[in-house]
This record gives C-alpha cells, sequence and structure tokens, in this order.
C-alpha cells in the first residue's frame, strides 16, 4: 500500500477539517450574537462573584476581556455588540445610570477602545479566514496529488504486467521506459535499453519507418496497428503491430511517444497457411471445374450419340420386324411369331430407355430457375393429366391447400409427375384407390410427400428405389424402366434436399422430398 504523502507544516488531514468546520460554525450571525452574550455575562459574573465593591472603581476591568473574546472569534460586529452591551451594564447596573466626569471619561475610553478592538478583530478574523481558505486549496491539492499519486502507480502496476511491450521514447529517438513485455519480446532489459536510440530495435532494411513516425505523431497524430518487422537482441525478426501515440505534457505540447507492440509472428503464419491453402483449393476448384465441364462435354456428346447413332438401328430393328411380321407373318409357325412379337417389344423398351436416360441426363444439367410455385396447383394439374389413364377406375386425389415452395417450377413438375405417375401405376390392380399429397413437419424441417394405397414395398429393399434401373416388380406387374424414381431424387438433390420412401407390401407407399428450405 502506497504510503500518504507528507507535506512539512501540516498537521493530520482530519484536524484540519475539524478545525475548519468549527470556525465556519462561529461565522453564522446569531452564534456571532449568542459569543458576543455569553462573554459579556462571563464578564459580568466575573466581576460580581470575585471582585465585588472594588468592582464600583473599576468597572470595565472584566468587559475589556469580553469585548476583545467577542471581536476575535465574531468579527466587527460580534465585538460592537459586545461593546455596546458591556457599556450598558456599567452604566445602568455598575454606575447607578450616574455619570461625573471621571465616569464619563471612563466610559469614553472604554467604547474607543472597544471599537479599535473591534477593527484589529475583524481584520483578524479576514485574515484567518484567508487563511482557512489557503489551508482548504492546500488540502484540497494535496488530496489531488495522492490521488495522481495513487493513479500512476496503478497504471505504472498496470503497463509492467502487460504482456505486449510498452515503452516510451523522446522526440529524438532515445527509449525512456521500457516494461516487462518489451523485455520478453525484444530480449533487452531496461538498463540495456533506456537512453538508447530506439532504432536498435529495427533491422537495417526498416530503419527509414522510424524517422516518419516520430514526425507524424510529434505533430499529434496516432498510428494504430501498423504491421512491421523488428529485430530482437539474438538478431532474430519479429512480426509486430504497433501503436504509436502522443505523450503531452502541461502545456499541451507533446512531450514523448508512447509505443505498444505485440507479436502477430504466430497469426502472419497462420494467415499465410490460409492464403496459401486457399491458392490450392482456388486451382482444385479450377481443376475439378475443368474436369466436371470435360465430363458434360462428354455426356453431350453420349447424349448425341444416343439421340442419333443409338435410335437409327432401334429404329432399323424395330422397322424390319413389323415388316416381316406384317408381310411374312402367315408363314411362320406359333413360337417364331412370339420370337418376332419380343424383338418388336424389345426394340420399343429400348426406345424408352433410351428416352429415360436422356430425359435424366437434361434434369441434371440444365440451369436451376427458383421462384415461387404453388404446389397444391401444381399437384391438381398433374392429377387431372393422368386420370384418362385410369381404365374407368375410381381414384380419390387429394391435394392439400396452399402449399407453396421456391424451387424450379420446370424440374418440380418433372419430379411430381413421377411420382404420380408412380402412385397411379402400383394402385392400378384395385378398383378404387386413393392418392394424397400433403406437407409435414420434423426434425426442424418441412417435407413434402405422395402417399397411395397401392402394392406396397418390402421395407428391406427401401434403399433400392431412387437408383436408376432398379425395380422391384418385374415387367408384366408393373411396367416401367426404373428412371423415375432416379429423377425424383435428382430433381430433389439440385434443391438441396433429400428424398426417402416408406412402405409395406400390399399395404401402400408414402414416398417424402424436402426442398432445401432454409439453405444458403
Amino acid at each position: 500500500m502506497a504510503a500518504s504523502p507528507h507535506v512539512r507544516g501540516l498537521a493530520p488531514r482530519g484536524f484540519w477539517h475539524r478545525a475548519l468546520d468549527f470556525e465556519l460554525e462561529l461565522a453564522r450571525p446569531w452564534q456571532r450574537i449568542l459569543s458576543a452574550l455569553f462573554f459579556v455575562s462571563a464578564a459580568v459574573l466575573l466581576r460580581v462573584v470575585f471582585l465585588g465593591p472594588l468592582g464600583q472603581h473599576v468597572p470595565y476591568v472584566t468587559l475589556f476581556p469580553a469585548v476583545l473574546l467577542a471581536a476575535v472569534t465574531g468579527g466587527l460586529a460580534s465585538g460592537l455588540l459586545a461593546t455596546a452591551v458591556s457599556a450598558g451594564v456599567a452604566y445602568f447596573w455598575f454606575q447607578g445610570g450616574v455619570l461625573d466626569h471621571g465616569a464619563s471619561l471612563a466610559m469614553a475610553t472604554f467604547v474607543g477602545s472597544g471599537a479599535a478592538i473591534c477593527v484589529v478583530g475583524e481584520l483578524n478574523l479576514r485574515a484567518r479566514a484567508r487563511l482557512r481558505q489557503s489551508r482548504g486549496e492546500l488540502l484540497r491539492t494535496v488530496d489531488r496529488l495522492r490521488e495522481r499519486e495513487e493513479s500512476s502507480r496503478r497504471y505504472g502496476a498496470l503497463v509492467e504486467s502487460a504482456s505486449d511491450a510498452i515503452f516510451a521514447k523522446s522526440l529524438d529517438g532515445r527509449i525512456e521506459s521500457w516494461n516487462k513485455g518489451a523485455e520478453a519480446l525484444y530480449g533487452y532489459t531496461a538498463e540495456e535499453v533506456l537512453g538508447r536510440p530506439v532504432t536498435i530495435l529495427a533491422p537495417e532494411d526498416r530503419r527509414h519507418e522510424i524517422p516518419r513516425l516520430i514526425e507524424d505523431v510529434s505533430r499529434g497524430l496516432r498510428v494504430q496497428n501498423l504491421e512491421t518487422v523488428r529485430l530482437r537482441k539474438d538478431g532474430t525478426l519479429v512480426e509486430v503491430a504497433l501503436q504509436l501515440s502522443p505523450i503531452h505534457g502541461r502545456e499541451g505540447t507533446v512531450v514523448s511517444i508512447s509505443t505498444v507492440a505485440r507479436d502477430v509472428t504466430e497469426r502472419k503464419r497462420l494467415e499465410r497457411e490460409v492464403r496459401l491453402l486457399n491458392t490450392e483449393l482456388e486451382a482444385r476448384v479450377v481443376s475439378r471445374t475443368a474436369e466436371i465441364e470435360r465430363a458434360n462435354r462428354e455426356l453431350e456428346a453420349f447424349s448425341y450419340s444416343v439421340s442419333h447413332d443409338l435410335r437409327a438401328p432401334l429404329r432399323s430393328v424395330g422397322g424390319f420386324a413389323r415388316i416381316l411380321e406384317e408381310d411374312h407373318g402367315e408363314k411362320l409357325d406359333a413360337e417364331g411369331r412370339r420370337c418376332l412379337g419380343r424383338i418388336v417389344a424389345g426394340a420399343e423398351r429400348m426406345g424408352l430407355l433410351i428416352d429415360d436416360m436422356l430425359k435424366l441426363s437434361r434434369i441434371s444439367r440444365g440451369e436451376l430457375v427458383k421462384e415461387d410455385v404453388d404446389l397444391s396447383d401444381l399437384a391438381r394439374a398433374i392429377a387431372d393429366e393422368r386420370r384418362p389413364d385410369t381404365g374407368g377406375r375410381l381414384v380419390t386425389v387429394v391435394v392439400a391447400d396452399g402449399l407453396r415452395a421456391t424451387a424450379d417450377r420446370r424440374l418440380l413438375r418433372v419430379a411430381l409427375g413421377n411420382l404420380f405417375d408412380n402412385a397411379f401405376k402400383y394402385t392400378s390392380k384395385k378398383p378404387e384407390a386413393r392418392v394424397e399429397f400433403g406437407t409435414a413437419n420434423g426434425n426442424g424441417e418441412r417435407y413434402f410427400f405422395v402417399r397411395d394405397d397401392g402394392a406396397g414395398f418390402d421395407p428391406a429393399y427401401a434403399g433400392k428405389l431412387f437408383g436408376a434401373f432398379q425395380r422391384l416388380h418385374t415387367e408384366a406387374e408393373f411396367p416401367g424402366t426404373g428412371i423415375g424414381l432416379a429423377t425424383v431424387q435428382r430433381v430433389v438433390q439440385r434443391h438441396g434436399g433429400r428424398a426417402w420412401a416408406e412402405g409395406q407390401v400390399d399395404h401402400g407407399a408414402t414416398f417424402y422430398f424436402t426442398l432445401g428450405e432454409g439453405k444458403p
């Protein structure tokens, strides 16, 4: 704990505060009056008790001290009051209201002396008031000095314990103070650097920075987060972030410069690593993008080949098979006609597979254009398009109202079309069926579903449903190519969502999907 400052000639602080308070109390008018009356009363009592008959010959012997005390403690007004009261007591009491020549002269002398004493007392009182004011100002100055000393002590302890390097330098560039953090950062002790030029902390190629920085801060400017390189005592370099601030003197002029240096070597190393990783990542992205573009071009070439090169042989096979059936069918026996029928059916199925593959390819390559889509209206339109193909069956379609999403309308129409095709197809064995489209929430996300009460599937094979050309039923049971659900999954994935299914054999199936809502 810091010791209290010692000021020569001053009593303890509490004594003077109490003394000042007492003098201020006596300065009140009513207390001056009471003190004057008290001193006169005491003087009269003293004369009556102790002087007795002698007091008749010296009537003012005890009244002079009363006037003196009243003037000293209360000033001019209090002294004059004591003089007037004392003169009245002497005239009416001690001299019985009769004044001879000697008594008149004594009273005149008493009154004149009392007035002089009052003037002196007033001057003394004013002098003591000025002294009291000076002492008060001195005490306040001592308090301020004590507070500044304590503040300086705390600030010095804070600077000394700081992990950053903190030091001060003069305007000619010489080091004036040096904390422990500076010792740890630069390797110099305070004894080694105090008074030396700050240029010892800069490598040769950075010393040109110091005069410019000193000039800027000398003009009152501040330097914030200047990243540079400095030199340690052992000759190694350290990357630092500097903050320089002016230190002002009493007249407001800049007298020295405060410097705070923080070691940023590790941060700079990590930044370089991050930049290197970003550069490598950008190179990988460019390379991967080029690979994807090349794969897309190959896919387009493949699609073109499928569209033209493969379709031509299929058309030839199908065309010649029909010619053979129409022109020479009567020459074939039953087994020959059956084989010919299988050739025609196989060619047609191959054509359908090629069409579905091309559709899946276009789904993967097309640009995604998101907009607000009314899924309820879209689902009803798709269901109405499928009704004519129900073959007279009663298919009840229930679509929830108000379903909307931000998605690519064209791709969503393809996905919902495949889901409704799937539902209508797998309920085709039932004279009455129900297909439902709705939404629900779970695990913090919204998902949509298409539910039917058709043939269903074995849950053990649910993972195979969305693979291309993966089918759980034979062509004879339910015709198809196995591309529809794969297309649904591709559309959903392009929207950042996922698709899954639940079902039981002969108890229908439910196909769920999300659209990546809430994802960037």
